[in-house]
Formats: C-alpha cells, sequence, structure tokens
C-alpha cells in the first residue's frame, strides 16, 4: 500500500467514525419506563376515626419506578370529589396522609366517604388504587344499618324491627310527596337516628344547620 493509498485508508475510516458518531448523538434520549397498575403496590389504607373532630387516612405505595406525586381523592357523601395534592419526595415507596378536619366540614354520622389515591410516576401517567368507601359513624355507639333503594336508615340500641318501621313510614311520605307534589328524590338519602337531644348536640356543632326532632313511641 503507497503513502496515498494509505492517507486516503485513514481518512476514510476517520469519516466512518464521525458519522457514526453524529449518528449517535441525534438518537433521541430513552424516555422514562412506563409504569402500570401491576408496578404499583398499596397496602391497606389504615382510617383512624375520631369522631366529631377528624378522619385520618394513611397508606403506603410502593412502585418498580419512581413516583414523582400524589393526590388523595375523595367524595363526601355522593358529592363531586375533591382532588388533594400531597406533600411528598419524590422515590419508589411513598407513606401517605390526609386528614380531614370534619367538624369543620359538618359531615353528618354515617356518611359515606368514597376515596382513591393517586399517583404519577416520573413518566406522567396517572395512576389510581380502587375505590374504598367508609362511613363516618358516631364512634360512641354501635350502629345498626337498613338499605334500601331510596332510604338507609341508620340507628342503634333499638331492635331491627324499629329500622324497619321507620323504613315503612319514610317510603309512605315520598309516596306522598309524588303523588301531592309530583316531586322524587334525586339521590337516595340516609335517616341517622338518635336516642336524645344530648346524643345529637354532641357532636353538632355548627350553626349553618336547622335540626328537629320526634318522639317515637
Amino acid at each position: 500500500m503507497n503513502q496515498r493509498t494509505r492517507v486516503l485508508h485513514n481518512l476514510l475510516q476517520i469519516l466512518i467514525s464521525l458519522g457514526l458518531l453524529l449518528m449517535l448523538l441525534a438518537l433521541p434520549e430513552s424516555p422514562a419506563k412506563a409504569a402500570s397498575q401491576a408496578d404499583i403496590k398499596v397496602s391497606p389504607t389504615s382510617i383512624e376515626n375520631k369522631f366529631p373532630d377528624f378522619v385520618k387516612f394513611k397508606v403506603k405505595i410502593s412502585s418498580e419506578v419512581t413516583l414523582e406525586k400524589a393526590w388523595f381523592v375523595f367524595s363526601v357523601g355522593g358529592e363531586p370529589y375533591n382532588a388533594i395534592p400531597l406533600d411528598v419526595t419524590p422515590g419508589k415507596l411513598l407513606h401517605l396522609e390526609y386528614i380531614i378536619l370534619t367538624h369543620k366540614w359538618t359531615i353528618f354520622p354515617s356518611t359515606p366517604i368514597a376515596f382513591h389515591w393517586d399517583v404519577f410516576p416520573e413518566s406522567g401517567e396517572k395512576i389510581s388504587s380502587a375505590e374504598e368507601v367508609f362511613y363516618y359513624d358516631d364512634t360512641r355507639f354501635k350502629w345498626k344499618r337498613l338499605e334500601g333503594d331510596a332510604f338507609t336508615v341508620v340507628w342503634h340500641d333499638r331492635p331491627p324491627a324499629f329500622g324497619e318501621q321507620v323504613a315503612k313510614a319514610a317510603e309512605l311520605a315520598m309516596a306522598d310527596q309524588t303523588r301531592f307534589y309530583g316531586v322524587k328524590l334525586e339521590k337516595p338519602i340516609q335517616i341517622v337516628i338518635y336516642n336524645t337531644e344530648d346524643e345529637y348536640t354532641y357532636w353538632f356543632r355548627s350553626n349553618d344547620w336547622s335540626w328537629g326532632s320526634v318522639d317515637v313511641q
């Protein structure tokens, strides 16, 4: 190989190397690994009911990828959902907590609170835990619950026949309302029965609502 051929050969090798380098530089960066529902592990939610002051929800969520953000999402009594961003340090294991200050919300006893947790991996998509329902019961009593299509009756320290009697009276009242006024319930309602005025006023600290009582013989 003469001198000229050797120079041309070396120059060709340099051009090929430069071309490969430019191609590598032009390649896009590898995207963050996309997480799936299977990548996320959610512990059972721990719920501390300090009626009538607050309810504390706690959960542990782990992932194979880094979790950047988290929300607590809840609905009180079928009302629109509230999505609350939580203060988290990004990582593969999150200890999440949220407290609903029930004494500020005026949440009635035995109201269902539907909730779930949302987490956001570094790839950006939202992954939600399974929906759960917690009943905000007055923890001083052991409650009985009779559920129907239009009414749920909740009471304590009385026999099952009492709840059935209340449900029947409510159905008759609803039928009269429909017949006289032509209106129907837009959604099921819950009837919570306290036995005394003192039981009721223990938790009821707001002047924003009116209430009534009835003497059931």
